[in-house]
């Protein structure tokens, strides 16, 4: 066995390749995070790579460092490499003057859709906890809170449907189709439970359309994610840091945007109503289903008209973004943002459903949405519930002290 620090076109190969591929163990990741790292590794004794860890170092006064995995390590948690490759970790850390290591492994203790969820954690699950710890890691809690942890422990987690086999790449907003061999964004709408599809088609029908880009659309993004921010009363990223994500992964990296021209549909409503105005007038009165549609049309569309004149913006804005990562067969919904001048159109939901047809399409096999807090009741929860996702609750941290100093860090970590 070897402990090693591997070359990173390596590293990435082996990561990507894995059923445990992921983001944030991608080595792109370090560029964006701008910390210090190692790609670590093991390598069994035919110089086969056999487990790999990006080590995140938040670096600390007079040369030392707190060392950080997120979703890692990578390697068969069931496997004989487990124990070597985190004790050579700990060996290699304090070596390089770390006064902690935190590592986050990707080991449900429960995976399930939300509504199969079992009442008790995984056996297997547990005894690999047993097996990190017997390696000098301590377990940190199965906390639930979002912020509880470096990494949210809930997950959910939308993997590739079946019926997207036949799927074909589309424009993105496309009009739902019914066939084999449909657009991917139709196909996977078509899987979405029933609530899901009418509001995707709702956002269609009032005229939102989504788009996709990098940095050419980064302003649009931040527009929406400041809003976000100042109606939550939260801080997400800088712009530097954006700038960080689409210039580390490049076309991996994709700003999704829901717009709206506003005037144009201001016209449409307009030239709806006043058609439907004239035809009500024509239609004698005893023809009282034809004169209750085109007066409940009527209605509707001064509604949106008001609705859209009450926002006081103009041409075309901004609904809603999220930038979507991928790396390997997985990806990661990785911030998102709203038009809080827009609330009632479900301009996200669409946006969202283009997304993941999108990437699935483009052989995506799973799309994590982004931590939720473990309630699972909340109203981010609710949102996410709509695309069928697994919810996977991690096994939660595990941390090696190797000085005294890093349960001062881990205190400190806890109560920013």
């Amino acid at each position: 066995m070897q402990f090693i620090e591997v070359p990173r076109e390596e590293y990435d190969a082996f990561v990507e390749s894995h059923p445990l591929c992921n983001v944030l163990q991608s080595s792109a990741w370090a560029e964006v995070k701008g910390w210090g790292h190692s790609l670590t590794g093991l390598r069994d004794d035919t110089g086969a790579l056999v487990a790999a860890g990006l080590v995140l170092k938040r670096h600390l006064p007079l040369g030392m460092s707190f060392w950080y995995m997120p979703h890692g390590p990578i390697l068969d948690f069931e496997g004989p490499y487990l124990e070597v490759y985190l004790r050579e970790l700990r060996a290699f850390a304090k070596k390089n003057r770390a006064v902690a290591v935190r590592i986050d492994p990707f080991v449900p203790v429960r995976k399930a859709p939300l509504a199969e969820l079992p009442e008790h954690y995984d056996p297997r699950a547990r005894h690999i906890g047993r097996r990190i710890e017997s390696a000098g890691f301590k377990h940190l809690g199965f906390v639930k809170g979002l912020h509880e942890s470096l990494q949210p422990r809930f997950m959910p987690v939308t993997l590739r449907p079946a019926e997207l086999a036949d799927a074909v790449p589309a424009s993105a907003g496309a009009a739902p189709a019914a066939q084999p061999g449909i657009p991917a964004v139709a196909a996977y709408q078509a899987t979405l439970p029933k609530k899901s599809r009418t509001l995707a088609n709702n956002a269609r029908n009032r005229f939102v359309e989504v788009t996709s880009g990098g940095a050419d659309v980064l302003d649009e993004f931040l527009s929406v994610i400041e809003q976000t921010e100042e109606e939550k009363g939260i801080r997400l990223r800088s712009r530097e840091y954006y700038e960080k994500i689409l210039a580390a992964y490049g076309d991996d990296a994709k700003v999704y945007l829901a717009t709206l021209d506003v005037d144009s549909a201001i016209a449409t409503y307009t030239a709806r109503r006043d058609a439907d105005s004239a035809e009500l007038a024509a239609t004698p009165a005893n023809a009282k289903k034809k004169r209750n549609r085109l007066q409940d049309a009527i209605a509707s569309a001064a509604k949106n008209i008001a609705e859209l004149e009450e926002s006081g913006q103009r041409g075309r804005v901004t609904l809603a973004g999220v930038l979507m990562v991928r790396f390997g067969t997985s990806a990661e919904m990785l911030y998102a943002g709203t038009n809080r001048h827009f609330g009632n159109i479900p301009a996200q939901h669409l946006m969202w459903v283009v997304a993941l047809g999108e990437g699935f399409a483009s052989g995506l096999e799973s799309v994590s949405l982004g931590g939720v807090d473990g309630s699972l009741t909340d109203s981010l929860m609710q949102f996410k519930s709509r695309f069928n996702p697994e919810i996977v609750e991690k096994i939660g941290e595990f941390q090696a002290n190797i000085s005294p100093l890093g349960r001062l860090v881990s205190y400190y970590l806890s109560r920013r």
